[in-house]
């Protein structure tokens, strides 16, 4: 009985084990109404025509995050001059009102899966950065009263 924890101990090789997806690593910032939020230059191994990134807070969980065309959901384009893989949201012109942040970019291949929901987007591929305000800022203010409206976060 072998323990076959050392290299040696492994003399046969017996197939190949291809992991799928994309390399990871990958960053792109985007503005608020602003300029189309479209990237381009992902990579990876397999990926295919239709695949899609979905822009979550963490990957597989959570909930769409609000300001995003076609619920955070981008669909992958190849584009033959560079050799890598553009996403964009299947709207006309791509423009965001997400609050400012930093999203994390969430592959699904669309031959294994629906790639409807969250959870069907596991694997990290990279990070959105959106500059602009945070959504969701809540003042108070009493008539006649001064009102300070301060610390808005954002990037």
């Amino acid at each position: 009985q072998q323990d076959c924890f050392a290299a040696e101990d492994f003399i046969m090789r017996i197939g190949v084990l291809t992991v799928v997806g994309p390399f990871g690593g990958f960053s792109a910032t985007c503005e608020i109404f602003s300029t189309p939020c479209v990237w381009s230059g992902v990579r990876g191994t397999g990926l295919a025509e239709g695949d899609r990134i979905m822009l979550l807070k963490a990957c597989g969980t959570g909930n769409v995050e609000a300001g995003f065309p076609q619920n955070s959901i981008t669909t992958a384009t190849f584009d033959a001059n560079t050799g890598s893989w553009t996403y964009r949201f299947s709207v006309s012109d791509n423009t965001i009102s997400a609050g400012g942040g930093i999203y994390q970019m969430c592959w699904c291949s669309v031959s294994t899966t629906p790639c409807m929901y969250p959870a069907h987007f596991l694997v990290p591929s990279g990070i959105l950065t959106v500059f602009g305000p945070e959504r969701d800022h809540y003042y108070s203010c009493v008539k006649d009263q001064r009102c300070f409206i301060e610390e808005f976060g954002g990037l």
